[in-house]
């Protein structure tokens, strides 16, 4: 039987699995907020990895997740001030 996630290029999941492994909660909230300004890196490949660490004892639970929600929501940020300054009213004027 094939492997599953077999169609998944591994070479664009090592770099998310060394950010999050060797920066532990820097790494989760870094990846994320990578994730968020720029959108290569999908969040379904970086916080399961975060709580497979979870589940290994190598990440605690409650910091994991404050450090994926930290990142998202500064990782948004830059969006949502975009979004303000170019506003519906400007959009529609062109």
């Amino acid at each position: 039987m094939a492997d599953p996630v077999s169609f998944i290029d591994h070479s664009l999941i090592a770099p998310i699995e060394a950010m999050v492994s060797r920066g532990g909660y820097g790494g989760v909230f870094t990846a994320m907020l990578i994730e968020n300004v720029v959108q290569f890196i999908p969040s379904e490949a970086i916080m399961p990895l975060a709580g497979y660490m979870v589940s290994q004892g190598k990440l605690q639970l409650i910091p994991t997740i404050a450090a994926g929600t930290a990142g998202t929501i500064l990782g948004t940020f830059p969006w949502y001030l975009i979004g303000l300054y170019v506003n519906e009213e400007k959009l529609e004027a062109d």
